[in-house]
C-alpha cells in the first residue's frame, strides 16, 4: 500500500528497501533546489521517510513518476552502480502526437545533450491508438537527459504537453480541447535487483493520463490496474559465457 505524504502534493512512498525508497513525484515538482523552486520533492518526502533522502538518478521537473532515493551515501553509491551496469530497467508511459505503422520498435539516433552529440537508445511498444495520438510504453537503453522527449520529437511524434521539444501550437490547442496542462510522460515502472531479489515497482497512473485516456474510452489501455504496486521475487540465476558456452552462475 502506497503511503500518502501529508502536504506532499500527492507524493507517494511505494516501496522501502535496504537503505532506499521509491517514491512517486507529481508533475511540476522539482527534485533539486534551483531558480524558482520552493520546497523540493526531497523536502516533502523527508518527514514521512524519517531520513533526509538522497536522489540517485534524474527525473525531469515536468515528468511524473518513480524516483529512487537513498538513506545513505553507501546505498546511493550501490544503486548508482546498478544503474551504470544497466541492471535497472526503467519504463515510461507517454502520449505522443501521431501514429505508428509498427507495434514496436527502437529509436537509436544520436541526441544532443548540452551541445554534445551522444548515442541513445529507446525501445517503444504501442499500447493503444487514440485517434490522432498514441499511448506508448517506452524502455530506456541509455539514460540521456530528455532522451524520450527528444527521440519522439525527432521522429515527428512529440510528447503531448512538451513545452521544450514538442509541438507548441498543438499544445496550446489541446489545453482548450483536452484540458492538457501537464507533460504526458510518466516514469511508470522500475525493475532492479536488491540482494538476491528482483524488485518491480509500478507507479499510480497519473490523473492527467486517466483524463486523457477517458476521452478515447481507453481507461483499460495501461497494463495492470493503474494502481501503484511493489512486487518482490527471487532473482533469476545470472547467466555468463565461459569458453563460448553459456553456463548458469549458481
Amino acid at each position: 500500500m502506497a503511503e500518502e505524504i501529508e502536504g506532499g502534493q500527492g507524493i507517494r512512498v511505494i516501496y522501502r528497501g535496504a537503505g532506499l525508497a521509491v517514491i512517486q513525484k507529481p508533475a511540476g515538482a522539482a527534485v533539486q533546489p534551483g531558480k524558482g523552486v520552493g520546497r523540493t520533492v526531497l523536502d516533502m518526502a523527508e518527514p514521512r521517510l524519517g531520513f533526509r533522502p538522497l536522489p540517485v538518478h534524474r527525473l525531469d521537473r515536468d515528468t511524473e513518476g518513480l524516483l529512487v532515493v537513498a538513506q545513505s551515501r553507501e546505498a546511493a553509491a550501490e544503486f548508482s552502480r546498478l544503474l551504470n551496469s544497466q541492471q535497472v530497467e526503467k519504463s515510461y508511459l507517454a502520449v505522443c502526437a501521431g501514429t505508428f505503422s509498427r507495434p514496436a520498435g527502437e529509436f537509436d539516433e544520436e541526441i544532443s545533450v548540452k551541445g554534445v552529440r551522444k548515442q541513445a537508445s529507446t525501445r517503444y511498444r504501442v499500447l493503444r491508438k487514440l485517434g490522432k495520438f498514441t499511448l506508448l510504453e517506452l524502455t530506456l537503453g541509455t539514460g540521456r537527459m530528455h532522451q524520450i522527449r527528444i527521440h519522439l520529437a525527432q521522429a515527428g511524434r512529440p510528447v503531448v504537453g512538451d513545452d521544450q521539444h514538442g509541438d507548441f501550437a498543438l499544445n496550446r490547442t489541446l489545453k482548450q480541447t483536452h484540458a492538457v496542462r501537464n507533460l504526458m510522460l510518466c516514469a511508470y515502472r522500475l525493475r532492479f535487483p536488491e540482494k538476491e531479489r528482483m524488485v518491480t515497482v509500478t507507479a499510480e497512473l497519473p490523473s492527467h493520463f486517466r483524463d486523457f485516456l477517458a476521452i478515447y474510452g481507453a481507461a483499460d489501455a495501461v497494463p495492470g490496474s493503474g494502481r501503484s504496486s511493489a512486487r518482490v521475487a527471487k532473482a533469476p540465476a545470472r547467466e555468463t559465457r565461459r569458453g563460448g558456452e553459456r553456463s548458469r552462475r549458481r
